[in-house]
């Protein structure tokens, strides 16, 4: 079977660098890890795979990309590293923008001391950690899609899940399709003013089930009003948007 993936975490913690050069604490420890396929040097792999071809992708962008990160004690760290989200494991790796090794150090943050996080692609798309609304989900991401702290926000939670070919699935196997697949289950929530966010699905007469009573009158006009519009994010947003005026 075929790796194109591996990471791993030594035990040893390091402290995040907060300058070009030289380190120094800022508030949440790295661990050092590697993205490199194979299992030399005491490498583990996370996945392997059935296929030549994977289908969709593990990590949010395909790349380490710009961002921020603001820690538990509120420290905001930007501009020194770069950030690649692992949609599967819900983790954060991290690189240096002063490491310019064809192969630079790669590092994986520890997401308990991290509040939230920004990636920076064709916009900026900011992630709070799940136990910021919910203190039981230690685990997970919201990525922030409309945010009001006296109001109601808008948080999008997708967990992927890898998928291997099924060799007895007789219809893609007659059309060639013999790929592995990373599967995205994307499910949207509401939050009124930071509390426990309340799902929110695409059925019209559900919606106003994830606000306070109060709204009901409000969301069930808005939905009236957009009766012909596409049920999509756009649309939630635009709906959050609405409950908040």
């Amino acid at each position: 079977m075929k790796t194109l993936l591996s990471i791993c975490c030594v035990l040893l913690l390091v402290p995040a660098t907060y300058a070009q050069t030289g380190p120094a604490s800022v508030g949440f420890n790295l661990k050092q890890a590697s993205l490199r396929g194979g299992v030399n040097g005491g490498y583990q792999t996370i996945q392997t795979y059935s296929s030549e071809n994977v289908k969709g992708s593990q990590f949010f962008y395909p790349g380490f990309k710009d961002g921020s990160v603001t820690t538990t004690n509120n420290e905001r760290i930007t501009g020194l590293y770069r950030f690649l989200f692992d949609k599967v494991r819900q983790e954060l790796f991290i690189t240096s923008n002063s490491d310019t090794r064809p192969e630079p150090e790669v590092l994986l943050a520890e997401k308990q001391q991290i509040r939230s996080f920004t990636i920076t692609t064709d916009r900026e798309h900011t992630f709070v950690a799940a136990r910021v609304y919910d203190p039981a989900n230690t685990n997970d991401f919201y990525e922030v899609l409309k945010k009001d702290d006296s109001g109601y926000s808008l948080l999008k939670l997708v967990k992927t899940t890898f998928v291997k070919m099924n060799m007895r699935d007789i219809e893609k196997v007659k059309s060639g399709d013999l790929s592995d697949e990373f599967v995205d289950k994307v499910t949207y929530y509401v939050s009124y003013r930071s509390g426990k966010p309340q799902e929110i699905t695409f059925k019209k007469k559900n919606m106003a089930n994830a606000f306070q009573a109060d709204k009901k009158a409000s969301i069930d006009n808005y939905v009236d009003n957009h009766f012909n519009d596409d049920v999509n994010e756009n649309y939630l947003i635009n709906l959050v948007a609405s409950a908040n005026n």
